[in-house]
């Protein structure tokens, strides 16, 4: 008996270890086969405060578009550098491509679990993946901000964060499971 109870204080001691190794944050509730961490609870007024965010952003976005017309510009104006407004349309593509991948395709078509409670998990499976959609979100801003350059000047800079912030909150609203 005494023994049983030291085997399971050890077990926990050792899950307790690799939790904190992970870096992994929440109550962990046992199921038959896997851990899973138990997220918190949203209140409606944080569910409220996303959903503002979100809009707010989408109306900054487009009175930014209509006031400048940033995608006339995009397809029709000389001034642009087209080959650097290219490049990011090429990663933006792969960038979405990846998102889809990893969101959309394993989960629901392949019925994959990709397991997103940890940073190493998605790293380990999925390690060629998230290289290439880390390379492509980086690129992807200095190649837009090069390219409107000579049409916008200092303005680029927010405009491309106006558009970048208004992609993250828009994304966040995606069920993943």
């Amino acid at each position: 008996m005494k023994r049983r109870n030291i085997e399971e204080k050890e077990k926990e001691k050792e899950r307790n270890l690799t939790q904190k190794d992970q870096g992994i944050i929440g109550k962990y509730v046992e199921d038959e086969k896997t851990q899973q961490i138990e997220k918190p609870k949203q209140t409606n007024f944080d569910i409220f405060m996303m959903y503002f965010e979100t809009i707010i952003f989408w109306i900054i976005t487009i009175f930014i578009n209509k006031k400048w017309e940033i995608l006339n510009n995009l397809i029709s104006n000389e001034k642009l550098h087209n080959k650097w407004i290219f490049l990011s349309a090429i990663c933006t593509i792969n960038f979405i491509a990846i998102f889809i991948y990893l969101a959309v395709y394993l989960p629901k078509i392949k019925k994959i679990n990709v397991d997103w409670s940890s940073y190493e998990n998605i790293i380990n499976n999925h390690k060629n993946a998230m290289f290439f959609a880390t390379i492509s979100g980086v690129l992807l801003t200095p190649f837009f901000v090069i390219g409107i350059w000579p049409v916008y000047r200092l303005f680029s800079i927010p405009f491309t964060a106006a558009f970048g912030l208004t992609f993250l909150f828009t994304v966040r609203h995606i069920p993943f499971n």
